[in-house]
């Protein structure tokens, strides 16, 4: 049994360990703005996701300093100007400057734990990735990019119930995201049918892997949850690519 758990910690580190897109989502913001006019806060909240992508896909190597430093830089940039001068849709969120205080302890946590942890600076790292787009969560959007930034909100409530280790709640979440899928496929089965079903298929495993909590000591849950973010994050990339080639939206390099 010892043996079997031990070769189960194994995959989950070669998982996580092994580069890939890690789930900082960098082009989410394009997709929910549209033909939005505030391109100047998009292209910045952008850019600041693109800084912790860098700094995650780095964590490990010497270069972690030099991004970190690069990822504080553009907050602070990003901070002063968009704290007290918010978009459009910011003037109406009564929970705005909130949102910048809980995006500012998450970076703390960063500093913390970036080259002490990995695993916790991985962590914090995608949750601050995913609280930048909270900032997006009063601006008017169709109802199919909604679908995705709603999507975003539930992994990170996700998270939240697998640190904490709470079968219940990783349960209750993903019937509902189940539910919510459905929207999901009708919106985007058409162009994206194999992400979709990635989807779909890792939060059917959710379901059954939660009911028992022996999953959270083999990881299963935890691999589970981190699978479908990045499936969002690569289904959000194929969007913004179709999206690109029709000209729509804002496209940020």
């Amino acid at each position: 049994m010892k043996l079997f758990k031990l070769i189960i910690l194994t995959v989950v580190v070669c998982y996580i360990a092994v580069p890939c897109c890690f789930a900082c989502d960098t082009n989410l913001f394009s997709i929910i703005a549209g033909d939005s006019k505030e391109t100047a806060f998009i292209e910045a909240s952008t850019k600041l996701a693109v800084a912790a992508k860098n700094l995650n896909e780095n964590a490990r190597k010497p270069e972690a300093s030099k991004k970190l430093e690069e990822l504080m830089n553009n907050w602070l940039e990003f901070s002063n100007k968009y704290v007290v001068f918010p978009p459009e849709w910011g003037k109406n969120d009564e929970k705005w400057k909130e949102k910048f205080s809980d995006l500012a302890r998450i970076l703390g946590e960063i500093r913390k734990y970036l080259g002490v942890d990995y695993f916790k600076a991985h962590s914090e790292i995608l949750r601050f990735s995913r609280r930048i787009s909270k900032l997006y969560e009063k601006m008017p959007r169709s109802k199919e990019a909604s679908l995705l930034l709603d999507l975003t909100y539930a992994i990170d409530e996700l998270w939240l119930f697998v640190e904490k280790e709470d079968a219940k709640g990783v349960n209750t979440l993903a019937k509902s995201l189940a539910e919510s899928n459905k929207a999901l496929r009708e919106a985007y089965f058409k162009n994206h049918q194999d992400k979709i079903e990635d989807i779909e298929y890792r939060v059917s495993m959710l379901i059954k892997y939660s009911e028992d909590t022996a999953n959270f000591a083999n990881f299963q849950i935890r691999v589970l949850a981190q699978k479908l973010e990045d499936d969002l994050t690569e289904l959000d990339n194929e969007i913004s690519s179709l999206n690109a080639s029709d000209n729509k939206g804002v496209t940020i390099k």
